[in-house]
């Protein structure tokens, strides 16, 4: 049936171009014929380009350590990143980037709404070279899994403080040779209500070990990815709140960061970190 009406539709399409010389039916005609074939390159070079992945990806192997840069597997994260939003009919808006400009490798904290947030972030700062601290099913999924392992993404054992610890430790290292940065949620998973979770602030310790700014941001509309995925146009925003530098790092608990950029995240920014009250022995005494 289906080629039995392309049979028509073209046999139609040929009788009406042999027919009509007029020069704005011509056009539509053109864009007529020229859409799906424009379409059908597409979808082609899509499903060559993921196959290409696919392939590529059996050659990994995820017990295996990573210990050099690709710049080849990083390029490919950000373009499939690119494509995947591209085809989900995402559109990012980010905002606060510049206070990333000259910023050193660092610790990146934000909300966690989706598992497509990880995707926002990595789009809105390619020059990052972010890698995540992540749960053990994303080296699971077919292609990005293995992939992502080749650009430092880190596996988190949460029922294990051991291991987790080692992985934290893992991540402190990464930032302090300069190799990437590093992302995490500090909520510890998705909120599924939207509402932000309690704070996990131990993870802020990836920053105070090796002395690094930490950015935090503020992701939102990325829950509604995968239910629109494709079929609607869905408007997500990744927004950079604040930098602490990593003198104040230094100077902060991990209690106190966490107060701090869940303050932020929710909207309701306490006293500017660079305003804050000064300790007694830097109030300047009368003479």
């Amino acid at each position: 049936m289906v080629v039995f009406i392309g049979i028509v539709l073209l046999t139609a399409a040929f009788t009406v171009r042999s027919l009509i010389n007029e020069s704005l039916i011509k056009v539509w005609y053109d864009l007529w014929i020229a859409l799906p074939i424009g379409l059908g390159w597409f979808l082609t070079f899509t499903a060559a380009y993921f196959a290409f992945l696919y392939l590529l990806s059996l050659t990994i192997d995820l017990e295996k350590p990573v210990t050099k840069r690709s710049g080849f597997y990083r390029w490919l994260l950000d373009q499939t990143v690119s494509l995947i939003l591209t085809l989900g009919r995402v559109e990012v808006q980010a905002t606060g980037l510049e206070k990333l400009n000259d910023l050193p490798p660092f610790l990146l904290v934000a909300n966690h709404r989706s598992n497509f947030d990880p995707f926002v972030a990595i789009a809105s700062c390619p020059k990052a070279q972010l890698a995540y601290v992540a749960k053990p099913a994303i080296f699971k999924i077919p292609i990005t899994g293995r992939i992502v392992h080749k650009c430092f993404f880190l596996s988190i054992d949460r029922e294990n403080d051991r291991e987790a610890l080692k992985t934290i430790k893992k991540a402190s290292q990464l930032i302090k040779e300069g190799v990437v940065s590093i992302g995490i949620y500090p909520e510890g998973t998705r909120s599924k209500t939207g509402e932000l979770l309690p704070f996990r602030n131990g993870s802020f310790k990836i920053a105070k070990w090796v002395n690094c700014p930490i950015v935090i941001a503020r992701t939102t509309g990325t829950e509604k990815i995968a239910h629109r995925f494709a079929r609607r146009h869905t408007k997500t925003t990744f927004e950079v709140l604040d930098v602490l530098t990593a003198q104040e790092v230094s100077q902060m608990s991990t209690w106190e960061i966490g107060q701090y950029a869940r303050s932020l995240m929710l909207g309701n920014p306490p006293q500017p970190h660079n305003e804050r009250r000064l300790e007694e022995n830097d109030i300047p005494r009368s003479v």
